[in-house]
């Protein structure tokens, strides 16, 4: 016992030896490796900044801003030209569009060898763009009626729009592949004129991106010709494009077997519980014969129209707006209003048929919940009061004239 205290400072010694060898060993050995790990960490960094700096110089001369230039480009290089009208600073989706797709290494390489870029930006903070930039960014998007953003317009060498596109989503491999189809529709007035000798899915694919993107463009023969495709296309499980090509079928009076057809799928969609389909048909159809109305109306005062077709038009009018009546979805949004739409071709086609005083008080029952609408209501008795000078007539080429 009497040596334990000692033991105890011995004890405590080694300890402290001990702790001072390691540190001495140690301590360099450590400083070394930290030493190594923030050079690496450094080395890391400079790679990523070199690498960040070598992306936005291939920004930087990828996206001109020059848009004469940029076309200039285009026919030398034999590229389309991507023109992309951005609010770059304000517009939630451009900015969106930017990082998701434009800034990425991935869409940077495709675009080398496939396009040329060309950004019309117009943002709010005008200190980030010269003045005269951003009123040529301006004028280019009064020339191409750009109404949103952003709008990403594909154009031919001579800066003509042979596609639209805009944002979309799945980053830069979808949008690839979005622009890749784009650039290959590119010559689908060619495409069209060739589509008998494509492969029936090759046809589908063609026929419906010409119905979705180039339909005002193309003639009525050419529309029902690429919605019958569409229509009997086996491999088409798209219902919507199906009904719409079966609607446009349903539509033309040329070719009674199609036409047939296409009613008879819509009736079946309707049996299905589907009732809109064959709801716009049919409000297409009253539409195009209460417009051949109109127009015989107005022969009729010329003296180009007989009372006979006139009332057959009048009679075509009632039938379809009676039955579209009975179509119309209790939960649709716009029930009334497509209701009165209906009344309102009721009293023109009623005026037409000579019952003048009926069609009157139909106007009435219309606008009577409509006080500003008072205007339009007067505006349509007139019309109803002329039709009934002109349009009652019994079997004879003239008018019979109202009472004194």
């Amino acid at each position: 016992m009497f040596f334990y205290p000692q033991k105890v400072k011995i004890h405590n010694f080694v300890n402290t030896l001990a702790i001072a060898i390691f540190i001495t060993i140690f301590s360099p050995l450590q400083a070394e490796e930290t030493k190594a790990q923030q050079g690496d960490i450094k080395q890391q960094e400079g790679t990523k900044q070199q690498e960040e700096t070598k992306q936005q110089k291939e920004e930087t001369t990828l996206w001109k801003t020059d848009f004469q230039n940029a076309l200039a480009l285009s026919q030398k290089s034999k590229k389309p030209l991507l023109l992309n009208f951005s609010g770059s600073d304000w517009c939630k989706w451009c900015i969106r569009l930017d990082n998701e797709v434009f800034k990425t290494p991935e869409f940077l390489t495709w675009v080398k060898d496939n396009l040329v870029l060309c950004l019309a930006d117009l943002p709010q903070d005008h200190s980030t763009i010269s003045k005269a930039q951003y009123e040529k960014n301006q004028k280019l998007s009064q020339k191409y009626e750009v109404k949103g953003f952003p709008t990403i317009l594909l154009l031919n060498s001579d800066g003509s729009v042979f596609a639209k596109t805009g944002y979309v989503a799945g980053g830069p491999e979808k949008y690839i592949e979005n622009l890749k189809q784009l650039i290959k529709d590119k010559d689908w007035q060619k495409n069209l004129t060739n589509i008998d000798k494509l492969k029936e899915d090759e046809q589908l694919k063609l026929a419906v991106y010409i119905f979705t993107n180039k339909y005002r463009e193309i003639s009525p023969e050419d529309r029902i010709k690429l919605s019958y495709i569409i229509f009997s296309g086996e491999k088409n499980d798209n219902n919507l494009m199906k009904a719409a090509a079966a609607m446009e079928l349903a539509l033309d009076d040329n070719d009674a077997i199609k036409q047939s057809l296409a009613i008879k799928w819509l009736k079946k969609l309707l049996e299905n519980g589907n009732s809109e389909p064959y709801s716009i048909y049919l409000f297409s159809k009253a539409t195009d014969s209460f417009n051949k109305l109109m127009k015989e109306i107005d022969k009729n005062k010329k003296g180009s129209c007989s009372t006979e077709q006139l009332n057959k038009s009048a009679k075509a009018v009632l039938e379809q707006t009676k039955e579209l009546k009975k179509m119309i979805s209790p939960k649709a949004q716009d029930k009334l209003n497509l209701i009165k739409q209906c009344d309102v071709w009721d009293a023109i086609a009623i005026a037409t048929l000579g019952e003048k005083e009926k069609a009157l008080k139909s106007v009435d029952a219309i606008f009577k919940d409509h006080r500003d609408m008072n205007e339009a209501a007067k505006e349509m008795k007139i019309f109803i009061e002329a039709i009934g000078v002109t349009s009652i007539q019994k079997n004879t080429n003239e008018p019979v004239l109202p009472d004194k």
